[in-house]
């Protein structure tokens, strides 16, 4: 075990009581002396039980996906209050933009236009085209999704893009538009990333990602967790991508206030949550 001389320096520090955080968490769950809901997921990962085979067979065979899929285009909201993107298309070099791809938390005060939102938005969480199946009309997207249920959806918290007023929008990629879910000033948004280095007041948009639980668990069950946190990593994986290509950087946050950011949101923390965030602005050199 390649660790193994890591872990007993570890266990060395915790007879000696130098280590009182993670490390020594982690240490007593291995020992069982300590419960994880993370371990305990991991070591029950392959287990499916005889329901969620069933609904996973019953899914594939009715079309129940293909209807759930079709029928998403009826649950956007186009109102007053829903705006409509235009995105527009621009070639790039996908190792390029790998190789520029980084981490970026310091941004500019630096207006970002309606048309580099709706391109960074369009290109990646929007539908790339449709098909008939069964009578069906299918929409696919630019990132790949389990059974094609797209249970990860996105809200866009806006900050600085032009005539755009500052909030919270849900991103309807069908429509390819935005729909305002709630007005509000940056300054009760920053207090959600209060221990947290990253800029918020300087960035355009920060990007949420959050579940709808009920539509995939439906099928795949106990493995919903871990296929809708895949699907997140590929569609943040598409923003940071199509950033760097419209000029924008972006970085990944995992410590911010959940549960602030899902109290602005009305989200009942049951089948709505937050499950990870990014946020998107121009980069800020240190002179």
């Amino acid at each position: 075990m390649e660790n193994k001389g890591f872990l007993n320096k570890v266990s060395q520090n915790l007879i000696n009581g130098d280590v009182i955080d993670n490390q020594s968490k982690f240490w007593k769950i291995i020992n069982n002396e300590a419960e994880s809901v993370t371990v305990d997921y991991l070591l029950n990962y392959q287990y499916q039980d005889l329901a969620s085979i069933k609904s996973i067979s019953m899914f594939n065979s009715s079309g129940l996906a293909l209807d759930i899929n079709a029928e998403s285009k009826s649950k956007e909201i186009i109102n007053e209050n829903t705006i409509f993107l235009n995105p527009k298309y621009k070639r790039g070099n996908l190792q390029k933009l790998l190789l520029k791809r980084k981490s970026v938390r310091k941004y500019q005060n630096k207006e970002m236009t309606l048309r580099d939102l709706s391109s960074i938005l369009h290109y990646s969480f929007g539908v790339k085209g449709n098909v008939e199946i069964a009578g069906r009309n299918i929409y696919s997207r630019f990132h790949s999704s389990s059974g094609g249920l797209y249970a990860v959806e996105v809200i866009i918290y806006i900050n600085n893009v032009k005539d755009v007023d500052n909030g919270f929008y849900k991103y309807q990629p069908i429509s390819n538009t935005l729909h305002l879910l709630k007005l509000e000033t940056t300054k009760e948004v920053e207090n959600c990333f209060s221990n947290n280095v990253i800029d918020v007041a300087n960035s355009n948009i920060i990007v949420f990602f959050f579940n709808s639980l009920e539509n995939i668990y439906l099928k795949y069950g106990e493995l919903s967790l871990s296929l809708m946190f895949i699907e997140t990593g590929i569609m943040s994986q598409n923003l940071h991508i199509n950033c760097l290509n419209y000029g924008y950087c972006s970085c990944d946050i995992g410590g911010f206030s959940k549960k602030g950011i899902e109290k602005m949101l009305d989200f009942n923390g049951i089948t709505e949550n937050i499950i990870y965030a990014v946020s998107v602005g121009k980069e800020k050199y240190d002179i």
